[in-house]
Formats: C-alpha cells, sequence, structure tokens
C-alpha cells in the first residue's frame, strides 16, 4: 500500500513518479487497486473495486490505511465478479448507521455479488435474468433495516427497473439466493432510457435518479418507487455520473460527453446560441478552437429535486471533460489572494484535462482563482521573431481579461496559418492534395499563398484558386513539380492574427477594426462584461512577410483547480460526508486520491498538503 504526500520540494507530477516505490507502511506491501473504477461507503470503510481483478479492496478511513488479509504483508482482496463496473452500499449522511451489505456488478455477467461489509466477505451470487446496466441500493429508513438494491436489466430490447431485498440478518451468515425475491418494477416505465449510471438519494428510501441515453432527450429520470411515478428531466443530452447532496435536494450530473458527440445529440435546451459584436474582420475570425465540437457536449446540470427541473439553462463548462462529480459539505478554501471562502456545498469535479476543480453548489459557479492584476505588453518582431523598434502598432487595444486567455498573440504580415504549416500533402496539376483536410475549417481562402518546402526551382510558391475538403486549387502548377511534398499556406496581402492557445483569431487589414470574440467566459457566479477578449484598430505598418507584433497577455483569472498531470482517466468520484473529504479513482495510475478541501492550495505542483495519494 502507497500513502504518500507529495513535498514541496518537488513537483506534484514528479513526485507522484519518483516516490511511488516508497511506502511509510510497516509492511511494505502496496494496495495493487488494479484500475480502481467504483467507490462505496459502509461504515469507516471504503470498498474500491478493481477493473483487473475480480475483487475489492478497502480503505480504513480511521487509519487512511488499506484493510490488510490475515497475513499482513497482503492487502485485504474480497472475491467479486469479474471486471466490477459498479459498487453499492448505503451509509447515512451523519455517518450513524450503513448497510451491513455491499453489492456489485458488471454488464459481462448476468449476476449481483453480495458482500456482508463488517465481515469484508463474499457470502453468495445473486443471478439475474438479463444485463445488468446501472444500479444503487436505497436509502435506509433507520438503523437494523433491511437494504434494497435497484437494479436497471437489459431483457431482450427492453429496460426494466428491478428490485432485491436483503433482510439484515443475513449478513452474519452465507446467503442462499433461491430464498431471495427479484421483482420487477412493472408500473415504472424506464423502457426508453439505456442506463449510465444510478443513483439514490441519502435521505429518501424511495427516490432514485437514472442517467443516461433517452430517445426523448430526458438524460435524467427521477423515480419514486412507493408512487409508482417517473419524472424526466428534459437535458436534451446524455447524463453519466450522478451526485446527490447530504441533503438530497440537489442532484448534480455530469454530460457524458462521448456518447453526447457520438449520437450528435446537441440541443438548445443545455446550450444557448452566442451573440457576437458586429466587426470588420475578414471570415475566419474565430478560427479553429479547441473543443469546438463539444461546446454543447461538456459541463456541468444540477436539479432541483422537489420540483424535478433544471437549476441552469445551460450546463456550467469547466475545463477539460468531466468524468465524474461529487457533492460534499460546507467547506471553507483558502483563494490565492488569501482570503478565504465558505463554499456549502462543495462539489468537486474530476476532469480529463488533468485537474480537480472545486465548484460552489449554492450558486452552481466555479470559483475564481486570481493573484495579479491584469497586463499586456505589445512588441514590434521581425522575421525571425526577434524584437525590435517600430514607430507604428496597431491602436485602441482592448481585451476582456475574463474572457482572454494568457497567451501570445501574433499579428504578422502574410503569416503562416497555425494549422496547415509544415504539412505533408500530394501536389497534382490540380493542386494540393491532403485526404480528409478541411482547409476552409482551418481558415484558407482563395489568394493565400502555398509555400512549398526544399522545392526545386519553379515550384517554391503558388497561389491558391480554390479551397474545399481535402484539396486546395492551385495556379499553374508545373509537371516537374508534382508529387509528395511538405507545404505551408500564408495569408497573402494581409495580416494574421494567431494566439499560441487560441488558435486562429482571424485576418485585418490596414485601418480595419479587429475583434475576437473569444471563448464564452466561464461562470464565476458574477455578471461579466460582453465585451469581446480582444479587439485593435489595424494602423501598424510592416508589409514584410512573416513580421509584425506580437501581444503578451497575462490575466492571471482562471478557475481554482489542482493540476494533477501524474494521474490520468479519472473515474469515480466520492465525498466522506463525515469528514468532508473526497475520493478520487484514477485508472490511469492505479491510484486512488484523497483530497483534503481545506488544505488546498490552487493551481499548486508542489503542495504538500491536502493530497495524499494511496495506491
Amino acid at each position: 500500500m502507497k500513502f504518500l504526500k507529495p513535498t514541496a520540494a518537488l513537483p506534484l507530477a514528479l513526485t507522484l513518479l519518483s516516490l511511488g516505490a516508497c511506502s511509510d507502511d510497516s509492511t511494505g506491501a502496496r494496495a495493487e487497486f488494479g484500475r480502481p473504477r467504483a467507490l462505496a461507503f459502509s461504515g469507516r470503510g471504503m470498498f474500491a473495486a478493481a477493473t483487473t481483478n475480480p475483487r475489492l479492496r478497502v480503505l480504513n478511513l480511521d487509519t487512511h490505511k488499506v484493510v490488510r488479509a490475515p497475513n499482513p504483508i497482503f492487502s485485504l482482496s474480497i472475491p467479486t465478479i469479474s471486471l466490477p463496473q459498479a459498487i453499492a452500499s448505503y451509509r447515512s449522511p451523519d455517518g450513524s448507521f450503513s448497510s451491513p451489505f455491499v453489492v456489485s456488478m458488471t454488464t459481462d455477467d448476468p449476476r449481483l455479488a453480495i458482500i456482508s461489509a463488517p465481515r469484508r466477505l463474499l457470502i453468495g451470487y445473486m443471478p439475474l435474468p438479463g444485463i445488468p446496466l446501472a444500479m444503487d441500493m436505497a436509502a435506509l429508513p433507520e438503523d437494523g433495516a433491511d437494504s434494497v438494491v435497484h437494479i436497471a436489466l437489459r431483457i431482450g430490447s427492453e429496460t426494466v427497473l428491478t428490485s432485491l431485498t436483503l433482510p439484515a440478518e443475513l449478513a452474519a451468515g452465507a446467503i442462499d439466493t433461491s430464498k431471495l425475491e427479484l421483482v420487477r418494477e412493472a408500473d415504472i416505465d424506464i423502457s426508453g432510457m439505456i442506463p449510465k449510471s444510478m443513483l439514490a438519494s441519502p435521505t429518501d428510501p424511495n427516490l432514485l435518479a437514472i442517467a443516461g441515453l433517452s430517445g426523448d432527450g430526458n438524460g435524467i429520470l427521477l423515480i419514486n418507487t412507493a408512487e409508482k411515478t417517473v419524472t424526466g428531466i428534459a437535458t436534451g443530452v446524455p447524463v453519466s455520473s450522478m451526485s446527490f447532496d447530504p441533503t438530497g435536494k440537489r442532484l448534480f450530473a455530469v454530460i457524458d460527453s462521448l456518447t453526447c458527440t457520438a449520437a450528435g445529440t446537441k440541443t438548445q435546451a443545455v446550450t444557448q446560441p452566442r451573440t457576437k459584436a458586429s466587426s470588420t474582420v475578414t471570415p475566419g475570425s474565430e478560427g479553429q478552437r479547441a473543443g469546438d465540437g463539444l461546446e454543447g457536449c461538456t459541463g456541468l446540470l444540477a436539479v432541483d429535486v422537489e420540483t424535478g427541473t433544471l437549476l441552469r439553462d445551460k450546463p456550467l463548462k469547466i475545463p477539460g471533460i468531466l468524468r465524474g462529480i461529487a457533492a460534499g459539505v460546507s467547506s471553507e478554501l483558502e483563494l490565492p489572494d488569501g482570503s478565504k471562502r465558505t463554499v456549502d456545498p462543495l462539489l468537486m469535479a474530476a476532469s480529463t484535462e488533468g485537474a480537480l476543480y472545486p465548484v460552489d453548489g449554492e450558486s452552481l459557479s466555479l470559483i475564481k482563482a486570481t493573484k495579479d492584476a491584469f497586463k499586456y505588453v505589445l512588441k514590434h518582431v521581425d522575421q525571425k521573431g526577434r524584437e525590435s523598434f517600430s514607430e507604428t502598432a496597431p491602436e485602441d487595444i482592448a481585451i476582456n481579461p475574463m474572457r482572454a486567455m494568457s497567451e501570445t498573440v501574433s499579428i504578422l504580415y502574410e503569416g503562416k496559418l497555425p494549422q496547415l504549416k509544415d504539412r505533408n500533402g500530394i501536389l497534382t496539376a490540380g493542386g494540393l492534395m491532403s485526404a480528409g483536410t478541411d482547409f476552409a475549417a482551418l481558415g484558407a481562402v482563395a489568394g493565400d499563398r502555398v509555400e512549398i518546402s526544399s522545392a526545386k526551382k519553379g515550384c517554391e510558391s503558388f497561389t491558391v484558386t480554390s479551397v474545399s475538403v481535402g484539396q486546395l486549387g492551385l495556379e499553374g502548377v508545373p509537371q516537374n513539380c508534382e508529387g509528395q511534398v511538405t507545404y505551408v499556406v500564408r495569408a497573402a496581402g494581409t495580416y494574421l492574427v494567431t494566439g499560441s492557445k487560441s488558435g486562429l483569431m482571424g485576418r485585418v487589414e490596414e485601418g480595419q477594426n479587429f475583434v475576437f470574440e473569444g471563448p464564452e467566459p466561464f461562470d464565476y457566479g458574477e455578471e461579466v462584461s460582453a465585451d469581446p477578449a480582444l479587439a485593435f484598430t489595424m494602423n501598424g505598418i510592416d508589409h514584410d512577410t512573416g513580421c509584425g507584433w506580437t501581444i503578451k497577455i497575462t490575466t492571471d483569472i482562471a478557475p481554482y483547480g489542482v493540476p494533477l498531470s501524474a494521474l490520468i482517466m479519472p473515474e469515480s468520484i466520492v465525498c466522506d460526508w463525515t469528514s468532508g473529504d473526497f475520493y478520487v479513482a484514477y485508472q490511469g495510475g492505479n491510484a486512488i486520491l484523497r483530497v483534503v478541501p481545506r488544505k488546498l492550495e490552487h493551481g499548486s505542483v508542489s503542495t504538500s498538503d491536502g493530497l495524499t495519494m494511496f495506491r
């Protein structure tokens, strides 16, 4: 078992890797979580499912050590079904009582594995009449009550909801599954849903939420098992993981980005068109930005459980693609400027960007982290990028620090299109061929210039006559120039504006006003100016190819987050409501990360507080 704290002397990514062979556990043994995916609490234990082996591990929440087998040099391994995808138990929000059972399922095995939580022992397998898609354990009304597991099954071409009651006294012995009854909830129709996850309310034994892909756009179903009612939440997009807050009054959910983009289910229900300011910029001012195709397919949703309605008209945008969300309790965070902020409830979002992001669950907003004042520096550059003196420069520069990124913006005469340089293609009499390349989307227009690297005499440069997918029409290509080439495309006779992070931002002529709208600003719970990210008047003159100006922008405004570059592929994220600590399972790195919010430091890669890794 690994119990590691990154030290302040080393960057976090380096620390996690370089200390990977060390341990402060006296046994020196490893936890070997085996690509952990799912987490569940019972009592003072947290159960973790491995995806590489049919087993569960248990982390003791009091000692923060992995529970040992009878032989103390080995971690306790609880047999379960092969490749477990989901595990479930129940613990009351105040931690005063728990279900004595932990159940485990996978879509590869039509069985439910039943484990005695106090004994940490597999006590039976329950056969199922279909493929299990999702499941969770309902809230217990009181200590000692029987546990009820709800399971969504695929039987033939139909999705059905079933329930299984586990009498509390059976946890003390072996379960005779022939005496258990799997009940089909015939009066509850979920046939239009392909469930991705199921979550039971922490306070209401009769309330379930099912998330997934629905043909009618209801990405979340709220189900009252007592009243036999189903309330569809019109998210317009498929939903993956969910989390109730400790009161059960709010439900937070993450958009299933991969399914969303593949299914083409983006709708106006969760994403609104952006109104751009008027501009005299030539076409292509927005350029190609990372995440364009995910505009309506990523983010965080929130539901008012009582009314069954969304609390925001569009998702809360969070950097990267979200893989998990967990709602915690009231927590105090220390911001980079030294101030403290109490967030109730605190949410923690795990992103593929390689970071964890705290979210204010009450205002449904990100937490703004800023240290220094916004600034920018304007400089002239020559063809080799060297700074030089110039009496003229772009004027009336206006930057919206809430929409602009910290980056270097280049304004170069006949600059290279950022995604069309040092590319390979085939030169023919008809033009330049490059299979699948959408030249128009990458900013090329008729009149641009294609330059060929290491070209024969007379083959160095050609003018673009037409632009289409996979081909640029070129003027006058001699036969001796045909063949495989490496090329760049330059904007001819104009200034090209590109950002080191934004990519192509547009083109601008002398005397024109340039406007770059930039990305939709992050929501920090405050009103943000609608002004564009960058605007200026092009009054500078430098007609040397590749020469012009740079604007170095530093905003120091970003969502509060903690980068974790050494840990990838976040899966489940849960919160221990009794302590306020979060736990994240990372398949990449075979690790579980404990996060103590009150000790976190924004943007730090060398913090020794707030983060503990088990592996």
